[in-house]
């Protein structure tokens, strides 16, 4: 049942973990603003805001590993990869994830995005070294997945999703080249979705969105959503698959221009996660939009800093969010009864 706009703000003193995990004291604001009942309903009351971590130049690509109960993320801009459980705190692991920091022509030079791959490996975008790669956790030994496509080296892929038959889609925007579109580095003439199988030939899903950059998939894998990281058209766009396995037809599904500010730039479309209810965890304009598989906004989390990814802990109802310089952890009550 819909309710009306009905916002909770939560000021907490949170703890905060430095890199060395040394705990330290501040005040983190998050705000949830409930548009459908539903989302109380299934994730319940915010109940507690934590920073993970801080310090980092740009977070990214946020993967919650359940087996190991291991939340991994990136901070692109360095170069490096980072692992925080429970006990231990934030615990550096790979560096430099890409190429290291200052490689001419380089703007991000390590892992944007991550997702769990095959026999227990990851699957990383790898902006720096311009390539989809396979990660093996521990040695952190790395295989080239896709780096060109007829010849032409990829701009520097952003974010990715991985099928159940194996399939990985990623996008492949030029925010890793210091000119970006203007780059003597890009060789490709679009920033494209991309659809790699194993033994077939790379398939080009959509080459006419300006910014690519998050992507997920529905649970049944029908629809793939891609979200538009520009500020003129900040959308999420939506893609059916055919007959043919094939996704094509992409439409804008979920605007969000009304949310970018004015002269103070507060984010964009940004990376995505599919929750079990089907609903879309989308980083965008000051926080994170829940969307039901309608397209109707069920939550926002409004946050003071642009956020560019979310990874979902749905067995203990938790959030974590890589939030520009820091790593957020959001914890929710749970499903709520009626009697």
């Amino acid at each position: 049942m819909k309710t009306g706009l009905f916002t909770t703000l939560l000021m907490v003193l949170a703890a905060l973990y430095s890199l060395s995990s040394l705990a330290a004291e501040s005040t983190l604001s998050v705000s949830v603003q409930i548009h459908d009942e539903a989302f109380t309903q299934q994730w319940g009351q915010l109940k507690e805001a934590r920073i993970l971590g801080r310090g980092y130049q740009w977070t990214e690509g946020p993967l919650w590993d359940e087996k190991t109960q291991t939340l991994y993320f990136n901070d692109v801009a360095a170069s490096k990869l980072y692992s925080w459980q429970q006990k231990s705190g934030v615990t550096e692991v790979l560096s430099p994830s890409g190429v290291a920091r200052g490689t001419e022509g380089i703007a991000d030079s390590g892992i944007g995005g991550l997702h769990r791959y095959k026999h227990g490996t990851f699957v990383a975008t790898v902006a720096g070294r311009r390539a989809v790669e396979v990660l093996t956790p521990g040695s952190w030994e790395r295989r080239t997945l896709v780096d060109e496509v007829d010849g032409q080296r990829l701009n520097s892929p952003n974010d990715i999703v991985v099928s159940r038959s194996g399939g990985v889609l990623f996008t492949d925007p030029p925010y890793g080249l210091k000119e970006r579109d203007q780059s003597s580095l890009k060789e490709m003439a679009v920033n494209g979705v991309w659809h790699w199988r194993p033994g077939q030939a790379v398939r080009l899903i959509d080459d006419s969105l300006t910014r690519p950059n998050g992507i997920a998939l529905s649970n049944d894998e029908q629809t793939l959503y891609v979200s538009v990281s520009d500020p003129e058209n900040a959308v999420v766009m939506r893609y059916q698959r055919n007959a043919q396995g094939e996704f094509e037809s992409g439409q804008p599904w979920f605007d969000m221009s009304g949310w970018v500010s004015g002269p103070q730039w507060n984010g964009a479309p940004d990376g995505m996660k599919v929750s079990s209810q089907d609903w879309l965890f989308a980083t965008g304009p000051g926080g994170v939009f829940i969307i039901s598989s309608q397209g109707q906004l069920m939550a926002r989390v409004g946050l003071d800093r642009f956020a560019a990814n979310v990874a979902l802990d749905e067995a203990n109802h938790r959030l974590f969010l890589t939030n520009w310089d820091r790593v957020l952890m959001l914890t929710f009550s749970g499903r709520v009864t009626k009697e």
